[in-house]
């Protein structure tokens, strides 16, 4: 794949011929495995009723630009070898500054998607309607300075021409590089971030409401029986952090006390006693023991508990990421598992077109900083995360819809061993009821506590508590 003199365009490159390889590498490597998933994409979703959801749906949209995108990044460096005005290197410049920059507009257009769904209560399932108007913005606005930039000629020549690694926006019209392409980009992530961000805030805030709500409701609360005590606590604690030991120490001690009238002998020592509950010795009394006077004030039996703890072993890094995860996630357990499962698409999306452009857009801010040089790292970088776009989308689309992609394959599996329908219907039956008792159950969840909100200024008749108090002797009194 290496290039040859005659490949070498007339301009000479601040790269080597080895550099120069290395970056088409690869480009052309990122694009193959990008035209693959995507693909993939394409198939699944036709074959596949189930996953045609619409955070999937609008994956599918923009999986069109990852397909031309990466056509151009398979051109690699051949469009340069050609010359900046042959129809190669005009087509690869024109794919680059159309399709590249739809991939963030189509990400800034599904955070808005959230920001209605969360705000607005707009369904998910409306937004399929307006297919027309999502193409015409994300395809459309990248669309007019493809095309403008394509027709413009002066004395420097076209706009479209050597770009160091590819053909696209040329060196002597660097400043249209960051309004044309750069700016628009920023600008739909910036606003995507501060979508996300709000709606992480609405998310997180909610959550707290229903949960101070369930607490000071008395009917969401815990019944007393089913409360941890102290000692519970403790020896639970014990089960985590070590083992427990106690110690009972007994100090015998003995009265000596003579009598006052004509006898001297001594008499019976004082029986022991032992300080079976908290507070003072004097206000205890023992009538199952028979011990009708009050105990000397000196305790002859002292227990001591001691907690030996042992280093807990360090679990396995996965492990404990795994347990953090799912801690994180099961913070969002009362929302709506449609909102879930969009707000989850489309935060990935954004976040793999935030890593796609990171190294790019920094790349750029070199050029501008250090005009006439070029970072060999800061362009091979380019060169591997840009093509990668249809990949990233390949792994959202189907570690999002992997449950589903599952079954449906499973399904089709029944079909060919001969399964009856029957059996596949069934199957489908039953996952959806369970969707549909998982959601019931949730959405019942936040009625029962909007009912204890608007409840629990009310008197409840049905509900009525007392405290009682156990005395030493056995018997109860009523506070």
């Amino acid at each position: 794949m290496g290039l040859g003199p005659e490949d070498l365009p007339a301009e000479p490159s601040p790269f080597t011929r080895g550099q120069i390889d290395i970056i088409v590498v690869f480009e052309r490597t990122g694009a193959a495995l990008s035209i693959i998933g995507v693909l993939l994409i394409f198939f699944a979703f036709a074959a596949f009723k189930r996953l045609r959801s619409v955070p999937n749906t609008f994956i599918v949209f923009a999986s069109i630009a990852n397909l031309g995108a990466s056509a151009a990044c398979l051109i690699g460096y051949s469009g340069v070898t050609q010359g900046e005005e042959s129809h190669l290197c005009q087509a690869q410049a024109f794919m680059f500054e159309l399709f590249m920059q739809s991939d963030p507009w189509w990400s800034f257009a599904m955070a808005v998607n959230v920001y209605m769904v969360f705000f607005f209560a707009a369904n998910p399932n409306s937004f399929l309607r307006y297919w027309w108007a999502y193409f015409f913005v994300c395809y459309g606005v990248p669309f007019i300075p493809a095309l403008w930039l394509i027709l413009v000629r002066d004395s420097r020549g076209g706009v479209y021409g050597n770009a160091t690694i590819w053909c696209w926006i040329d060196k002597d019209w660097s400043n249209l590089r960051i309004y044309t392409y750069y700016l628009p980009i920023w600008v739909c992530i910036t606003l995507s971030a501060c979508i996300y961000i709000s709606v992480g805030y609405y998310v997180f805030n909610q959550r707290n409401q229903l949960r101070n709500l369930s607490l000071s409701n008395p009917a969401t609360r815990d019944p007393p029986d089913q409360r941890d005590s102290g000692e519970k606590n403790l020896f639970t604690n014990a089960a985590v952090m070590g083992r427990i030991a106690t110690e009972v120490t007994q100090v015998t001690t003995v009265h000596h006390t003579h009598a006052c009238g004509s006898g001297d002998g001594p008499k019976s020592p004082s029986a022991a006693t032992v300080n079976w509950f908290d507070g003072p010795v004097e206000n205890q009394s023992f009538p199952e023991l028979g011990l009708g006077h009050q105990p000397s004030s000196l305790n002859p039996y002292h227990t001591v508990t001691r907690i030996t703890a042992d280093p807990v072993p360090k679990r396995p890094f996965w492990t404990r990421f795994s347990h953090a995860y799912n801690r994180w996630c099961s913070k969002f357990n009362h929302m709506d598992p449609v909102k879930l499962a969009y707000l989850r698409t489309s935060f990935v999306f954004a976040i793999s077109v935030l890593v796609t452009w990171t190294p790019s857009s920094i790349n750029r801010v070199h050029d501008v900083i250090h005009p006439g040089t070029a970072s060999f790292g800061l362009n091979l970088a380019s060169g591997i995360v840009l093509p990668l776009q249809g990949v990233w989308n390949t792994f959202i689309f189907f570690t999002t819809s992997w449950k589903t992609l599952r079954e449906e394959v499973r399904l089709r599996w029944d079909m060919w061993k001969g399964l009856p329908r029957g059996h596949q219907a069934a199957t489908a039956a039953r996952t959806e009821r369970e969707r549909a008792v998982e959601l019931e159950r949730r959405i019942g969840g936040r009625d029962r506590i909007q009912k204890g909100r608007d409840d629990v200024s009310l008197p409840d008749s049905s509900v009525t508590s007392s405290t009682m108090r156990v005395m030493r002797d056995g018997s109860f009194t009523s506070l």
